[in-house]
């Protein structure tokens, strides 16, 4: 909204995370507040990753704000100090928008929400498809319960950390016992032996200003692949998005997933629906603010 419009009943929100500074997320919300005629404004808060979540949300109910957005590295952080969970965000294990209930923040994902759309305007369906993950973090666990509920064939799931990819491939067999799932490290999956795979890259390797860093650089693993989503959306084709494109597949960055997420966000916050011009309007002024880099 214009900041000549904030004043003493001016709702507050944001994003928390670290770091924030690569955000478009108040070009979303502060655009749809002016489309809607909401009186509030969004801003990034940048929440260090070892901070005291409890008190961090202490604080925030203290000054006012009525709900945020999490992402890195505080999407599974934050739950433990929540009054309420959406059954979605509790079967996924990690949390994207807070909202202020009176009690305190309930968590929600719409992350899921996000991926779906994302794939669904690429035309790419995961019915019986084989997928890859990069990453075990948030966005991931995003991922994985997606292709469990969209009837994936089956499930990889690659990260540095093997600790934190057992994991996420456990809570995987529990959420969605039929989709067959396995975890490996980094190094294996360009030797999977694999045709036809969906990759879903969920790290942030590669994240603006590092736009020559892939989490995997071996052009056996893009070979393996027919579409390759990355969730970073700046810079909009990253090193990931090219190897893939340079392979033989088809790519898109996450600025789709950035849109309907956010728009989801917006409509629990507000209550109010998001239409399609409206969606439309923010997503041409996302697609400007990543031109360049």
């Amino acid at each position: 909204m214009a900041s000549d419009r904030i004043d003493g009943r001016t709702a507050v929100y944001g994003l928390m995370g670290d770091p924030v500074e690569h955000t478009l997320s108040p070009a979303i919300h502060n655009t749809m507040a002016e489309l809607t005629g909401q009186n509030l404004v969004y801003l990034p808060f940048h929440v260090f990753r070892d901070c005291d979540m409890e008190r961090t949300l202490q604080g925030a109910h203290a000054l006012g704000i009525r709900g945020m957005n999490v992402t890195v590295p505080h999407k599974k952080a934050v739950i433990p100090f929540l009054t309420e969970i959406s059954e979605e965000a509790a079967a996924v294990g990690a949390v994207n928008t807070l909202v202020w209930t009176g009690e305190g923040y309930r968590g929600c994902n719409t992350d899921v929400y996000g991926l779906s759309r994302n794939l669904a305007d690429a035309g790419i369906s995961l019915q019986g498809k084989r997928v890859i993950l990069i990453g075990a973090g948030g966005a991931a666990r995003a991922a994985a319960w997606l292709c469990g509920r969209d009837g994936a064939e089956k499930l990889y799931i690659a990260n540095r950390t093997m600790e934190n990819a057992r994991k996420l491939e456990e809570e995987s067999r529990k959420n969605h016992p039929e989709l067959e799932t396995k975890c490996l490290s980094l190094s294996e999956a360009p030797g999977l032996g694999e045709k036809d795979l969906i990759a879903i890259q969920c790290t942030s390797v590669g994240l603006y200003p590092d736009n020559n860093k892939a989490p995997v650089t071996d052009p056996a693993f893009y070979r393996q692949l027919s579409f390759a989503m990355d969730t970073i959306y700046r810079p909009g084709r990253t090193r990931f998005m090219q190897l893939a494109e340079e392979n033989g597949a088809g790519a898109r960055n996450g600025l789709g997933m950035l849109l309907w997420q956010g728009l989801r966000s917006f409509e629990i916050w507000t209550g109010q629906s998001v239409t399609d011009q409206q969606a439309a309007k923010v997503r041409a002024l996302l697609e400007s603010l990543t031109a360049c880099p």
